[in-house]
C-alpha cells in the first residue's frame, strides 16, 4: 500500500491527476509456515495445451480474480458515483498496478464489463 500505492497517488496528485488506491481482498496466506508450504507445494493440474487459434490463451484466465475483479468494479462505481465532487471527468478515467496489481488491472480490462464497457 504504501510505495505501490499512496506514494504513486502522491506522485500523480502533485501531476494534478486525480489518484484513488484500491485496497482489493487477497487469497490469504496461512498462518503457519507449514501450512504454507504445504499450500505452495499442493498438486496443480498440468497446464492445457492449446493451440494458436484458442480464444484464451492468457495464464491469467486460470486464476480465481473474482473478488479482486468485484472491488475493482466496485472501486470504479463509486468513483462514477462521487465523480463531480471528486472533480474526476469520467472520460478519462485509468487504471494502473505493480506486481498482482498489474494483474488484477489486466483482469479487469480483459474481463470486466462495467468497465470496459463504461470506458470504450
Amino acid at each position: 500500500m504504501g510505495n505501490e500505492g499512496w506514494e504513486v497517488a502522491e506522485a500523480l496528485a502533485k501531476k494534478g491527476i486525480t489518484a484513488f488506491v484500491l485496497k482489493y481482498r487477497l487469497f490469504p496466506t496461512p498462518e503457519k509456515l507449514d501450512d504454507f508450504t504445504a499450500w505452495m507445494n499442493r498438486p496443480r493440474p498440468a497446464p492445457q495445451k492449446t493451440d494458436s487459434t484458442a480464444k484464451n490463451t492468457n495464464p491469467m484466465a486460470q486464476m480465481d480474480l473474482s473478488n479482486q475483479l468485484t472491488d475493482a468494479e466496485a472501486a470504479y462505481a463509486m468513483i462514477i458515483k462521487n465523480a463531480a465532487a471528486c472533480g474526476v471527468d469520467t472520460q478519462r478515467i485509468g487504471m494502473i498496478g505493480f506486481s498482482a496489481g498489474a494483474g488484477l488491472t489486466m483482469h479487469a480490462t480483459l474481463n470486466s464489463k462495467t468497465v470496459v464497457t463504461d470506458l470504450a
